[in-house]
């Protein structure tokens, strides 16, 4: 479907050109005759190593719920998980596990991921999952939403269970859940009522990256969380990473090859 290619493009276009940096500029690939493989170069990652890069999209926000569009992805993804994930044209499971769907197509139970945390160490449960989801249904801009709209109530069954009931049936309903309205925030930061868009402050994910500087319009650095235990496994090999906007075509290109 369009919009589950639309929720994935952002970020996998920054994921990827993540990756080659990484592999290409930050590994020791083929020196002094050695495995010029990838898999060779991954092993040799220098984990002190900071990967910088331009992105199209000037940062205004890192607030998923609040989105505006796809372009603004990159700046929040470093910070918070989905309950699925999308790639390659697919939905694969992220902090929820499963989605099972009634009969009628109105009611979709959701198993979530057993021993998550929140980088302060809050639990990852259903009761943070329903908090989440009601604030981005609840967001008054970006299209978190409206797509959420569809969603007439949900509840806790147990900490790894929440069920949905759905106005109509959405086939559709993980890839949404892929995209900002199903990124989930710390239930502490959305009770202490913090400024997500500007100064989120930390442990509101449950990626080992927090935020350590925001210039709106400019650039946003995270720091990898030492010690963190990333339930992906996979996405701590830098220890940061920086996001500069530069929307102007020359200037990227220029950045691209200083």
């Amino acid at each position: 479907m369009t919009r589950r290619g639309s929720y994935g493009a952002g970020w996998r276009w920054a994921r990827a050109m993540a990756a080659v940096l990484l592999v290409c500029g930050l590994a020791s690939c083929g020196s002094d005759g050695g495995d010029n493989s990838s898999a060779g170069a991954a092993a040799a990652v220098d984990r002190s190593a900071t990967l910088r890069f331009g992105w199209v999209v000037e940062p205004a926000s890192l607030d998923p719920h609040a989105e505006p569009s796809v372009g603004a992805r990159p700046y929040w993804m470093p910070l918070y998980d989905t309950l699925f994930d999308i790639g390659s044209g697919e939905v694969r499971p992220g902090l929820a596990t499963t989605a099972t769907t009634s009969a009628d197509g109105l009611t979709v139970t959701v198993e979530l991921r057993d021993g998550v945390t929140f980088r302060d160490g809050t639990p990852f449960d259903a009761e943070a999952v329903v908090a989440s989801l009601t604030r981005a249904a609840a967001s008054s801009s970006g299209t978190a939403a409206a797509e959420l709209a569809v969603i007439s109530g949900m509840r806790a069954v147990d900490p790894l269970t929440v069920e949905l009931t759905l106005a109509r049936p959405t086939p559709e309903l993980t890839a949404i859940l892929g995209g900002p309205g199903g990124a989930v925030i710390n239930p502490r930061a959305i009770v202490e009522g913090r400024d997500l868009a500007l100064s989120p402050g930390p442990g509101v994910g449950t990626t080992p990256y927090e935020l350590v500087e925001f210039v709106a319009n400019q650039r946003a650095v995270y720091k990898r969380l030492e010690g963190f235990a990333d339930w992906k496994g996979d996405r701590d090999a830098l220890a940061e990473l920086q996001i500069i906007g530069i929307t102007d075509e020359r200037a990227l290109l220029a950045a691209a090859q200083s």
